[in-house]
C-alpha cells in the first residue's frame, strides 16, 4: 500500500516466521482451569475505533465475558504494550491498576517488558486485539479469539474467518462453540501464509 502511494517502504518479516509452529493445544473442558492472557491493543491504535477509552472498555468487556463463563478473575492476566518512555509506562500501569481496583476486578497485570511469544505457552487462551500477538499465538499453538474492531486492517488476514467478538456476549458465544479442529486448520493456513510472505487467502488458494 505504501509503495502504491509512491512512498519508500521495506517489508519486515516477523520473527515468528523463522520458527516451527507448535500444534494448537486444546482448551480444557473445565473453564475454572483456564488461564487467559489478554493482549491489549496499543494506546496509539485506539483512534481507529474512535474511542479514547477503547483499551479500557474492551478490557472490561473481556473480563466480564470470561468471568460469566466461570473463568476465575485471578486466572485472567492483562498485558499492554511496552513503551521505553518511563512516564508513559507508569501512566499505563496506573490506569489499569485503577481500573482493577475501581471495578473490584481480580485480573493481574503482566510485566509489559515481557514479550508475548515468551509467555504465551503458559496460557490456555489468548484474547487479542489488532496486534502481532495473533501470529505469536498461532506459532505457539495457543487458542485465541480476536476482540474488538480492526481485524479488517490486518492485511495478512483480511477476508479470512478469524473468530472475532466485539462484546462480552459475543465472546461467550464464540468460546462456547469454539471448534478446535477447525481452528487447527486456520492455524495451519496462517502459518503457511506467514512462512510464504503472502496473504492467507493467497496461501489457501494455492494449497
Amino acid at each position: 500500500a505504501f509503495r502504491q502511494l509512491g512512498w519508500s517502504a521495506v517489508a519486515v518479516v516477523h520473527p515468528v516466521a523463522f520458527n516451527t509452529p507448535i500444534p494448537m493445544a486444546g482448551l480444557p473442558e473445565d473453564k475454572t482451569q483456564w488461564r487467559v492472557l489478554v493482549l491489549v491493543s496499543d494506546w496509539e491504535g485506539v483512534s481507529q475505533q474512535r474511542r479514547e477509552d477503547a483499551a479500557l472498555v474492551d478490557t472490561i468487556a473481556v473480563y466480564q465475558g470470561l468471568t460469566r463463563m466461570g473463568v476465575p478473575g485471578a486466572h485472567i492476566e492483562v498485558k499492554f504494550h511496552f513503551t521505553p518512555i518511563a512516564s508513559d509506562l507508569k501512566m499505563r500501569y496506573a490506569i489499569f491498576e485503577r481500573l482493577r481496583k475501581s471495578y473490584n476486578m481480580e485480573f493481574c497485570i503482566v510485566d509489559p517488558v515481557c514479550k508475548p511469544r515468551e509467555i504465551l505457552s503458559d496460557y490456555s487462551l489468548a484474547i487479542i486485539g489488532p496486534t502481532t500477538g495473533i501470529l505469536e499465538a498461532v506459532f505457539e499453538g495457543v487458542p485465541f479469539v480476536f476482540f474488538g474492531p480492526g481485524l479488517d486492517r490486518i492485511g495478512l488476514l483480511r477476508g479470512y474467518p478469524i473468530p472475532q467478538a466485539r462484546t462480552s456476549q459475543e465472546l461467550i458465544d464464540i468460546l462456547n462453540r469454539y471448534d478446535q479442529d477447525a481452528m487447527r486448520g486456520v492455524y495451519a493456513d496462517i502459518s503457511r501464509s506467514v512462512k510464504a510472505g503472502i496473504s492467507i487467502t493467497e496461501a489457501v488458494s494455492s494449497s
